[in-house]
């Protein structure tokens, strides 16, 4: 069963990257029937849903997806940024401190905290008034 989840994975992710993005969600789905904690699985799905512009669809996918393999970088980022594109900012940087905490970093990393404006003094003062 294994094997057919990996090759069914492998077409997902070759049809996303042809621009084939309803074929792979309908992969996808059918993959998270089966095993719905597949962190590569919801991953993408997660990615797809971003890209019809449903930020706060994908979330649930990150989660799982992070929660399944913390170890992936990239879940780390497609959470964060799903948190703050969908206005969860409080969430956002939460998450992203939980992850400078285990050793997350990097200019994605960095780029996300300044997004947030995490490095301000004040979060309650816009960053262009503080001088």
């Amino acid at each position: 069963m294994k094997l057919n989840i990996e090759k069914a994975l492998r077409r997902a992710v070759l049809a996303q990257q042809k621009g084939r993005v309803k074929e792979a969600e309908k992969i996808y789905r059918s993959i998270l029937k089966l095993h719905p904690k597949h962190d590569v699985a919801n991953h993408n799905l997660g990615v797809l849903t971003v890209g019809f512009g449903k930020v706060e669809l994908s979330i649930p996918h990150f989660q799982t997806a992070l929660e399944t393999n913390a170890n992936q970088y990239q879940y780390w980022i497609s959470y964060i940024d799903a948190l703050i594109k969908s206005d969860q900012i409080n969430a956002a940087r939460k998450l992203l401190q939980q992850g400078r905490e285990i050793g997350l970093k990097g200019n994605e990393i960095d780029q996300l905290e300044q997004q947030l404006g995490s490095n301000s003094k004040s979060d309650s003062v816009p960053p262009e008034l503080v001088s």
